[in-house]
Formats: structure tokens, sequence, C-alpha cells
């Protein structure tokens, strides 16, 4: 009796720790500065409403601007337990996240709402892509929320209006972006963000695929100060935000609806903000001293015939490095974005209905 009386007390006791965990602390790591979006609208409103949630038993180290992993250490940091949580942009591990990468290689020719696109990639990689989530969980991350970055405009050290001026350009251009960059005639350099600046100040390239926000947020302003607006290529990857498995699996079930209901609020924060940053800076473009112009016929023509190209596409260069269940991977996203397109349409600018919709539709699933 004495023997199952200690069971049960062991029994007791791991139950009460599963029900009720301790105060769990999480190093967030982000290549980006705090003034960054993805960091400053995306992961600080995260780890703020996260810590609100939880009743302060969930706290935050924000360990931002590469300060301990970088654009291309975020994932092995992770698996080596140097942070808990990390801004990841899956795009710069195309060998390691293969089936994360399939549907973001569709960025280049997509053209919608930030944060329908925000909303979408999440729930494909929680909920609609299990290769997706086993390809992260190998990395020990949970993912909570991804990030869609506004439509692309070509951000130049020179003016340029007619696709004669794009030909034979250097530009910076990450993952299959290389491809549109290719299209217009122009020459792709594969480089991240954070080199991005240095590379137009010293002339290494003459333009940058991105976002008008990135004039003021990165300071491109200062090196590129020539906007060619496409409306085109709303890039999207992720995770903007995860936690470790390892410190998942000891979080309690109302710290890990903290974390979903955080997640939900983060990921559309910094999608909207995305949008606002683009308005204010072409708002004050002028004043700023920014030139910019809209893509002519000429541009447009090639514009128009990548992204009714880009599907199959995107599906062929899938199956030709041998992946599976492409052409279901990349209908499946394309589906889930005209759900998001139409939810964002109704909601409008209530931002707080749409991260709420995200929760319920998507991230209250997550086990």
């Amino acid at each position: 009796m004495q023997h199952k009386f200690t069971l049960g007390l062991v029994f007791a006791s791991t139950l009460a720790t599963a029900v009720s965990a301790e105060n769990v602390h999480i190093a967030y790591g982000a290549y980006s500065s705090p003034t960054s979006t993805l960091v400053g609208q995306g992961i600080i409103p995260f780890i703020d409403e996260a810590e609100r949630l939880s009743d302060g038993s969930l706290t935050f180290e924000l360990l931002s601007g590469g300060a301990v992993v970088g654009t291309q250490t975020s994932l092995s940091g992770m698996r080596d337990g140097l942070v808990d949580g990390a801004l990841i942009s899956s795009i710069n591990y195309p060998s390691e996240l293969p089936q994360q990468n399939i549907a973001s290689n569709l960025a280049p020719g997509i053209a919608a709402d930030t944060r329908a696109v925000a909303a979408a990639t999440t729930e494909m990689s929680v909920l609609k892509c299990p290769r997706c989530r086993e390809e992260l969980e190998k990395w020990n991350i949970k993912y909570l929320g991804g990030y869609g970055v506004s439509s692309y405009s070509l951000l130049c050290s020179e003016p340029v209006s007619k696709l004669d001026d794009l030909q034979g350009l250097r530009v910076r251009a990450t993952g299959n972006f290389g491809t549109l960059a290719t299209a217009l005639g122009m020459v792709p350099v594969n480089m991240t963000i954070t080199e991005t600046y240095e590379a137009l100040q010293r002339g290494q390239v003459d333009c940058t695929l991105g976002s008008p926000g990135w004039l003021t947020t990165f300071s491109m302003g200062d090196v590129a100060n020539n906007v060619l607006l496409m409306g085109m290529g709303t890039a999207f990857a992720g995770p903007l935000l995860n936690v470790s498995l390892d410190k998942w699996d000891v979080l309690d079930d109302a710290q890990k609806d903290a974390l979903k209901r955080a997640a939900a609020h983060g990921t559309i924060s910094s999608a909207a903000a995305y949008e606002a940053a683009d308005d204010v800076v072409l708002a004050n473009a002028e004043a700023s001293g920014y030139t910019v112009v809209e893509a002519g016929p000429d541009i447009r023509a090639v514009l128009d015939q990548f992204s009714a190209d880009t599907r199959d596409a995107v599906v062929a260069q899938a199956e030709e490095r041998g992946l599976p269940d492409a052409a279901e991977t990349v209908d499946t996203f394309l589906e889930l974005l005209d759900k998001w397109k139409a939810i964002v349409s109704e909601a409008g600018d209530d931002n707080e209905a749409i991260s709420e919709r995200l929760y319920n539709d998507v991230l209250v699933k997550i086990d």
C-alpha cells in the first residue's frame, strides 16, 4: 500500500506541474534593431502582450540587432539553445527549410494586403502543412506567427522609370525574388537585409527590392532615395514569433494560451505597420527628398506576365528539387490567401478583429 501511495503522490505532483507551471523566462533573439517594423511592431507587441496576459509568469529578454543570433544563425541558435525564441526568415534557409519555402516562393508574384498574407502563411504553417511543422520542430521551434512585408518597390541609388533603365542594374533580391529581378532584366544579388545599406552605399548594388517604408525603418533613404512603385511582390516568411520546444513543453495551458493570443496580436500588428509605414513615407516623399514614380506600361506588362506564370513556375521548381506535394502545397496556400483577403476586406481597419479571427481560426488549435 505504501508503494501505491508513493506512486500516487508522484503522479499528483507530475499532474500539478503540468497544470501550473512556474514562472518562465524567454530570451528572444532578433537580427533587426528595435526600430525595425518586425521587431518594433511585431516582436515587442508580442512580448508585451504575452507578459500582460500571463500576469507576469512569462518574462522576456529581447536580444535584438544581431546581439546573439543573426540572419544566418537564428536556426542554429534555436537548436543549440542560445535563445528561446528568434526572428527567423525562412527564405534565408532554402536548404534547411525547403518545405517552408515552397509557398514563400510565390511571394514575387503576389499582390495582396500584408495582413492577409501574414495570416495566410501563419495558418499554412500551423495547420495546413505538416511537413513544414516537422521541419521546424527538428530545429527545436514551435511556430506561432509568420510575417508579411508590404508590396515591394525598387529602391535605387539613381532614378529609374522605364524598363530600359533597369537593364543590367544590380539589385538585392533574396530567394525567389531573384527570378523577378531577372525577368526585369536586372542582375540579382543575394544578400541579407542587414548587409544592404552598406552595399548600396558602396555601389555594390544599384537597387534593392523592398517596401517604401524601408526608406526610414532601415534608413535606405540615405543611399537609395529613388522609388519605382511596382505594387507587387508581397514577401512573407517566418516564423517571426515562436518559442523553443524546450520552453513550450514546460508551459501550463494558461501560459500557452497567452502566447497564442499574443502571437495573433503581434502577427497582425507588424503587418499593419508595414502598410502604415509605406503610407507615411510616400505621403512625405517630396519633403524628404525622395523621388517616387509608378511603374509604366512596359514594366507593368512584365510584372503581369510574371504574376500569371508564378504558380506553375513555383510548382515546377519544387518538383525539380524532389519536394513532395508541391502542387498541393502551393494551391493550399493560394486558397488560404483568398480566404484571408476576404476576411481582411470585411474587417477594414479593424486590426483587433483580424487578430481575434486569427486566434480563433488558427492559433487556438495549436497543441
